[in-house]
């Protein structure tokens, strides 16, 4: 007795095909859901909005700055002028103590030494992150002591 094929009808492969379907959409789901549209604006925190700091900050203005910190009182007061809805802090520790990691998605940091502990990441995976440096480098080319 040999089979007569059905074209409708539901063959395993085609079922666990459709739950691995559905499955992976799942779970790619809340990630899609949760993104922000591309014209929402991010909350950013200014660190260090001195000298090169204020260029970096003006190139954020069409961001919500929602904190500024400089350990100079009169960079800070000149960076809250342009910012007045900011909170402002002269410790970058009582920064990162008061605000909670909702409140922020990115954080601009110019400081006068040359090393940096980094808190939040360049990118969510680490080939964002090496993406986004090549194309930082292509604009502008590092020196020896910017690495």
């Amino acid at each position: 007795m040999t089979r007569q094929k059905n074209p409708g009808a539901i063959t395993r492969r085609r079922f666990v095909q459709g739950a691995t379907l559905a499955g992976v959409a799942l779970a790619g789901a809340p990630g899609i859901v949760s993104c922000r549209a591309p014209s929402e604006k991010m909350n950013v925190v200014i660190i260090g909005s001195g000298g090169r700091g204020r260029d970096n900050m003006a190139e954020m203005l069409g961001e919500n700055i929602v904190a500024l910190c400089d350990v100079s009182e009169p960079n800070l007061l000149r960076a809250a002028e342009k910012a007045p809805k900011a909170k402002q802090f002269r410790d970058f520790r009582k920064l990162y103590d008061e605000l909670k990691d909702s409140e922020f998605d990115a954080v601009v940091v110019k400081l006068d030494r040359a090393h940096a502990r980094l808190r939040h990441p360049t990118g969510p995976t680490a080939e964002e992150a090496r993406l986004l440096r090549e194309a930082a480098d292509a604009q502008h080319p590092r020196g020896p002591a910017d690495h």
